[in-house]
């Protein structure tokens, strides 16, 4: 599959056109390394999502660090969504 340019959701490596995270991510590697806080906040389909995973793709790779990725969208598309009864 020849990659194409993504205009919505994630982009995937080999199937998008994109830029690697990592140049616009050393500030906030740089605070995980010091074990602060931080958001990814920008605009719509500005690459937080794509951003949030290559931290934890990134991250796996080595042994420093074990991270997991929760999509928490789907509480905010149905209030009445119980994850208390999901999650056991």
């Amino acid at each position: 599959m020849e990659p194409s340019f993504n205009i919505s959701g994630p982009c995937v490596p080999g199937e998008h056109y994109m830029l690697s995270p990592a140049a616009r991510l050393t500030q906030v590697m740089h605070l995980i390394d010091e074990r602060k806080l931080f958001t990814l906040h920008a605009g719509h389909q500005t690459g937080k999502m794509t951003c949030a995973r290559w931290l934890v793709k990134h991250y796996n790779q080595g042994d420093r660090y074990f991270c997991t990725w929760v999509d928490i969208q789907a509480a905010r598309e149905n209030p009445a969504w119980d994850a208390r009864r999901s999650i056991c």
